[in-house]
């Protein structure tokens, strides 16, 4: 459908994310941070293009460019959940307990602003109730480690 949408109009950011987005899920991390590059040179605020970067690098195992596009992302969208999520999950990795415990509490409290039972955009078909109870158990571990 992506490609369909492009043939119509090339510069689509949300086509031009979404390709983005099943490069990444099929391993191609280049490929779609090339994809949000492009969404981005045509609309420079689209948040959904720096996550989308950002979940690349982190992929791909390249935290600081992955950490600075999420923060891209929270600039132009306070309230997007993910960016926060992924943020946590990175300072967890590298062992930044209290990075990873704010991200986690920013997480919830933009999850607790959603409608139950909204799917959270970007999380891999996460409830809000159901990210909400990751997060908190990810607090609890960061608290006993």
């Amino acid at each position: 459908i992506y490609e369909d949408i492009l043939q119509q109009d090339s510069q689509h950011c949300d086509a031009l994310t979404g390709m983005g987005f099943l490069c990444a899920n099929q391993g191609d991390y280049p490929q779609a941070q090339e994809w949000g590059a492009r969404a981005l040179a045509v609309e420079d605020l689209h948040a959904d293009a720096y996550f989308l970067r950002g979940l690349a690098f982190e992929l791909d195992e390249q935290w600081g460019q992955a950490r600075e596009e999420y923060r891209k992302a929270l600039l132009i969208d306070l309230d997007f959940v993910m960016p926060y999520f992924q943020l946590s999950r990175i300072y967890q990795r590298q062992g930044r307990k209290e990075e990873a415990r704010r991200e986690l509490s920013n997480t919830l409290r933009r999850l607790e602003q959603l409608a139950p039972g909204t799917l959270v955009t970007h999380s891999g078909g996460f409830r809000r109730e159901e990210l909400m109870a990751v997060c908190r158990s990810l607090l609890e571990r960061i608290q006993d480690s």
